[in-house]
């Protein structure tokens, strides 16, 4: 049976089993996982525009920071952070935290923005694949940035980021490869991620919460 989009927001309770089955009979050690984690619902997803926003904003900060930074952009500028007032105000920008980079970056988002559809039903008709080819040409965004969008505001099923530093974590504790770095670990890890498709965000929001889980108790 084929899961809907739908169906990969919303949280076990709320229909998400066809999912788990899935996983859990393609994957065993996946399975244990499952098992073992409590999974968040999915957050209620910003629009796109603002998603990219608040990626930039959150990287390489604590998320405190960034929190208290976005919150300042906001009361500065509108909730709708508007593509021209981010163009013309890079000194208030600045004023709410950020670096000149990020500035930067945030009036390259803007600029984009303004340029093409970057609405949610815009980017529907491209693949994830097309999407991350599109989206990394804007200055500061890179595939990592993009994947997150794919997973937790458009919701695609099937993106596996391993450039995420918790997933590689994760997939070498639970799986030991053969490998420990660069392009050999990439594959054997895209190798095992094959088991899970065509829900591998599912199979990451997984391995998340379970690295997660293991930080605290540890």
């Amino acid at each position: 049976m084929m899961i809907t989009r739908g169906d990969f927001a919303r949280s076990p309770s709320e229909g998400y089993t066809p999912v788990i089955n899935h996983l859990q009979q393609r994957d065993a050690r996946l399975a244990t996982v499952i098992a073992e984690t409590t999974l968040p619902p999915l957050p209620e997803p910003a629009t796109p525009y603002l998603s990219l926003l608040r990626a930039v904003v959150n990287q390489q900060i604590a998320r405190s920071t960034a929190q208290r930074i976005w919150q300042r952009l906001l009361n500065q500028l509108g909730s709708d952070l508007a593509p021209d007032q981010l163009l013309l105000q890079a000194e208030q920008l600045q004023s709410s935290g950020l670096s000149r980079q990020k500035v930067c970056y945030l009036q390259s988002i803007a600029l984009y923005a303004q340029q093409h559809d970057l609405s949610a039903a815009a980017l529907e008709a491209l693949s994830d694949q097309q999407m991350i080819q599109q989206l990394t040409g804007i200055h500061g965004i890179g595939e990592w940035t993009v994947q997150m969008l794919l997973i937790f505001c458009l919701h695609r099923p099937d993106v596996l980021p391993l450039e995420d530093l918790i997933i590689r974590r994760a997939m070498q504790r639970l799986y030991s490869p053969e490998a420990s770095q660069g392009s050999l670990l990439r594959r054997e890890l895209q190798q095992i991620a094959t088991q899970w498709e065509p829900y591998r965000s599912s199979a990451c929001r997984y391995l998340w919460s379970w690295h997660s889980q293991l930080t605290l108790t540890n």
